[in-house]
Parts: C-alpha cells; structure tokens; sequence
C-alpha cells in the first residue's frame, strides 16, 4: 500500500472529536502519561495494516487516571536499553552532563518509533483521558479539561497493551526512602558514586555492570542463591564472572528486611544475613506486575490474576472475544522483546489471518 510522502515528524495529528472516536475500529489501550512501547506498538502495527490510511480507524487511549503508573515527565526508554546505554557511555568515556545530552536524542528518535511520531507515520491517533472497559465490549472515554466530555466507544476490537510496572517490596521504611527504577535512573542529576542494586535477574544485572562500567561502586542483592535463577546454571555463570570483573559486589540468598534514608538522599539496606548496605543511590530491578488496575475489568466481565495478569489464549483474546490483550498486561515476561513481535501476531488476528503464539527469545545483555 502507497504511504504518503509527507515527513511523518510534520505529519499534523488530527483533532480528537466525538465524530472521530465513534468511527474508531479498533481501540488500543495504554497507560499514561506516555502510552508505552506495548501500546504503540499494537496501534501502528494495526493501523499499518488496514486496508486504507484514513486516521482514525485505529485510537490509542491513554490512561491518565492509572493509579499504578509512575510519574514521567518524558519519554520513558525500554528496559532493555538501559543497561546498554549505560555502558555505551562507559566505553566512550562519556560525562554523565554528555549522556544527559545524548539522552534527549535517543528520546527524540523513541518518539518516532514507540511515541506520538510514530503513531502520525501510521494514522493512528493517540487521546488522553480517563478510560473505563464497559461490558459488550465497550470503552468509557473521559477527556480532559474544562469541557471534559464522556464518550462511549464501540469499536469492533479492544486492545489492552497497559504494559507493567515495577513492584515495591512491602519492606518497612521502602515508602521513606527515594527509589530509583529503569524509567528514572537515567534521569539522576548527578551519578551516583554508589548504588545497591535490588534484585539479580537479567534487568539487575545489566544495570549493575552499566553503572559499575561508569565507576560506580556497585551492590547487587538477590534473594535466591545465585543470581539470574532463572537461568540454567551455564547459562548465569559467564554472567556473574563479568560481573564480578568489573567490580560488582553480589550479596545472595539474602531479604531485604529494611531500608532507611541516609542523610545524603541516598538509602540504607538491611538483610536477614547482615552485611548491611549503604549507598548514594537505591535503584529497584527486583520484578514488575502487569499495569491492569483502574480500568474496572472486572465489571467489563474480564478476569484478572492474583498478579494483575489479563488472560489471554492462544490468539491473545481475553474471554470477552472482542477484547484482546497484548504485551506485559498479560504476564508475559519478555524484558522488552515483546512488543514488536506480539504487536504483529496481533495486527494479523485483527485482519483474520490464522497465527498462534510463537516462543520469543530471553537474552541477557551483559559483556
């Protein structure tokens, strides 16, 4: 299909008017501020492959009312690239004042992939308000300001793509004490000259070896024996041999049983095992849980798991067949492979093309 030849930066966004939601086929549901990688991925990957460019047909909602999402005043980068520009940086000997430099143009080009950028490029149109799944498969649209309106969509197709959140440990005093995560690591003033690590799977680690690599004095602390137990023993080993050549001090088969704010900003960290941590910076890697709150699924007839998870079957339909769920809505645990893949099986269901779930690969980014 011919694309226009309009830049798509310049492209204008069309203006979000009650004709235009009524119209909308398929409405694709993220978490605000930013709707995130799931669902801009699963907006312009449907949009892309409708049989006609006309705006509109594909809306992505963004929850700004999602009592889950963590506050984000830009562009949030993936998980998976954090520990790669990390090191990047390291290798270039770069400045933590250049990397904040270099930042903003990785998030300008984001914008064009996994932001508003990219859904101009596809004809999808992205609007911000308070979001409600009705029953029937129906969605309850709040917009914003003072002449908010209520609208209620009936598109042929609804998609959850909420993405997750990281989880806060119920550990007395975590509430007191600044926690970092990968959405606001990057965003530190200054970097720290130390940082406990929260958590050694492969997000930890690849955090942990990025800042260690920038002469960071680094902590790692994961409850299991070892680190990434998840992965075979041959598998982790290479890992925390990296690791540990670039310095980084990993304290396992250890709870954290409490925190406390330092006097500098930073955190102080007991363990059941002792061996207490203190340290400028308190970054949390120890999991996440899939954003699925504030949407009142339940009375839209849809289940959700003890873990916030939305099932799905083998061609990623919730039990309200006209409601399908893509990305770490839905529990699975990709560390940021997901969207791209997941959001194609699901614009080719839409166009009713048989597809199943295929296996995605689990990597570890760590030299």
């Amino acid at each position: 299909m011919q694309r226009s030849a309009v830049p798509p930066a310049s492209r204008p966004a069309p203006a979000v008017t009650a004709e235009l939601l009524a119209d909308a086929e398929v409405v694709v549901i993220g978490a605000g501020p930013h709707p995130g990688p799931d669902a801009v991925a699963v907006a312009r990957e449907v949009a892309n492959r409708l049989d006609s460019p006309r705006p509109g047909r594909v809306v992505l909602l963004a929850q700004s009312a999602d009592p889950d999402a963590v506050a984000r005043t830009s562009l949030p980068v993936p998980l998976h690239w954090v520990g790669g520009l990390l090191r990047s940086w390291a290798e270039r000997e770069l400045d933590w004042a250049q990397a904040q430099e270099e930042l903003r143009t990785v998030r300008e080009r984001l914008d064009q992939t996994c932001g508003a950028g990219a859904l101009r490029a596809s004809g999808a149109v992205l609007a911000e308000g308070r979001i409600t799944v009705l029953p029937k498969g129906r969605v309850a649209f709040d917009t914003l300001g003072p002449q908010a309106e209520t609208h209620v969509l009936t598109p042929q197709r609804i998609v959850l793509a909420t993405g997750s959140r990281p989880v806060l440990p119920d550990v007395p005093g975590m509430t007191e004490t600044t926690v970092h995560t990968a959405d606001t690591l990057l965003d530190l003033a200054e970097l720290p000259g130390s940082a406990v690590v929260l958590g050694g799977g492969s997000h930890g680690c690849e955090i942990a070896q990025g800042l260690a690599r920038l002469g960071v004095t680094v902590t790692v602390i994961e409850a299991q024996a070892r680190l990434l137990p998840r992965l075979p023993e041959a598998a982790a080993e290479p890992v925390i041999r990296a690791l540990a050549a670039d310095g980084v001090r990993m304290i396992c088969g250890a709870e954290v049983v409490k925190v406390a704010p330092t006097l500098d900003g930073g955190a102080w960290i007991g363990t059941d095992r002792g061996g207490d941590v203190a340290a400028e910076a308190f970054v949390l890697a120890s999991g996440r849980r899939p954003r699925s709150s504030g949407l009142d699924l339940a009375t839209a007839g849809i289940p959700v798991g003890a873990n916030g998870a939305v099932g799905i079957d083998d061609r990623m339909r919730t039990v309200v067949p006209t409601v399908l769920a893509c990305g770490e809505v839905t529990g699975v645990q990709v560390y940021g492979a997901a969207p791209g893949p997941m959001a194609r099986m699901l614009s080719l269901i839409h166009i009713s093309e048989p597809t199943r779930r295929t296996p995605i690969s689990y990597a570890v980014f760590c030299l």
